[in-house]
């Protein structure tokens, strides 16, 4: 069964192809024209437009002073202080910021508190809130270091 409506495509391909290069190339010329635009805008004129009486091999005199490197009374330039005002003096031990935990029994090396199958049957076996994971409380919480599990490297 055919169709009963025309295609405007099939009709003028060429015209459709024209008018689409020409929106095509006109929107990339407006965005390169934009974007020298921007950067004439932010960058000042001399970025496209370059002065020809500075060139490199222009130097500056050394011991010459400008009106920005002197003071504001004039007494002469800002001595910039390049020195570091603290050492390793400063800073804090660290034997003193650590504290020692002694090391926990040898049957706690796979210990998950919050997973712990003793403490779980102390919670309620209905809906089965005794699954889900309890983090000990402050006052049961561990305060040792647990070792590595036996034949760890």
């Amino acid at each position: 069964m055919a169709r009963s409506w025309p295609i405007l495509s099939h009709q003028f391909p060429s015209r459709t192809k024209r008018a689409n290069l020409f929106y095509v190339t006109a929107v990339a010329i407006l965005c390169v024209l934009f974007y020298f635009l921007g950067l004439w805008q932010l960058s000042g004129p001399a970025l496209l437009f370059p002065t020809k009486g500075i060139s490199a091999s222009s130097r500056c005199v050394p011991g010459q002073l400008d009106a920005r490197n002197s003071t504001a009374s004039g007494r002469g330039p800002i001595v910039l202080d390049f020195a570091a005002h603290h050492g390793a003096g400063d800073l804090v031990p660290t034997e003193v910021l650590v504290p020692r935990f002694p090391p926990c029994p040898s049957n706690f090396s796979e210990y998950t508190p919050c997973e712990d199958a003793q403490r779980s049957l102390k919670f309620d076996r209905d809906r089965l809130i005794y699954r889900e994971r309890h983090c000990p409380e402050e006052y049961e919480k561990l305060t040792c270091r647990i070792p590595a599990p036996y034949g760890y490297k």
